[in-house]
């Protein structure tokens, strides 16, 4: 008899994977679409950061919450998201919740980290859903001082737009 511990780390994989059947499996055995494994992250996290969009909305499908925060760095699902920068996927966290103005432990924002890995297109779609242009991270920078920084001329132009209103 497997324990719902092994459901829960079956979970993990398949998410990570990208496995959507064995997502499915997990979930129908009784694993926690919530669950959290020694990295303090959920399963919506990793398929989050990898870029497994089928796969996050099976996890949003059965419960899992996108505004859960890992303790290590604070970042959200929507946050790890900006790595792959799927934007059917950012949508999708966006209309479970996803609360788009969430800080991380050094107050990095998701519109930040759409800056940071260049997603011009994820940039303008978190701003049309409210995204705060002016916060601030630790080193008291703005989402604007990051693309000046990095040079990215697409984004300057759509958060210098944004500034202005």
């Amino acid at each position: 008899m497997e324990y719902k511990q092994d459901f829960n780390a079956k979970l993990m994989d398949s998410a990570q994977s990208g496995n959507i059947e064995e997502t499915r499996k997990a979930l129908r055995q009784g694993a926690d679409a919530n669950w959290r494994d020694k990295h303090d992250r959920t399963a919506l996290m990793y398929a989050a950061e990898h870029g497994h969009t089928q796969v996050v909305k099976e996890l949003l499908k059965n419960g899992a919450d996108s505004r859960l925060k890992d303790k290590y760095f604070g970042r959200t699902a929507l946050m790890f998201a900006m790595r792959s920068g799927d934007l059917e996927m950012v949508k999708e966290l966006l209309d479970s919740g996803a609360e788009v103005n969430s800080q991380d432990n050094g107050f990095t924002t998701a519109l930040m980290l759409a800056v940071y890995y260049g997603r011009d297109n994820v940039v303008q779609l978190l701003l049309n859903n409210g995204a705060n242009v002016r916060l601030e991270d630790e080193n008291n920078r703005i989402a604007l001082d990051m693309a000046r920084y990095y040079k990215y001329d697409k984004i300057m132009a759509i958060l210098q737009e944004a500034t202005t209103k």
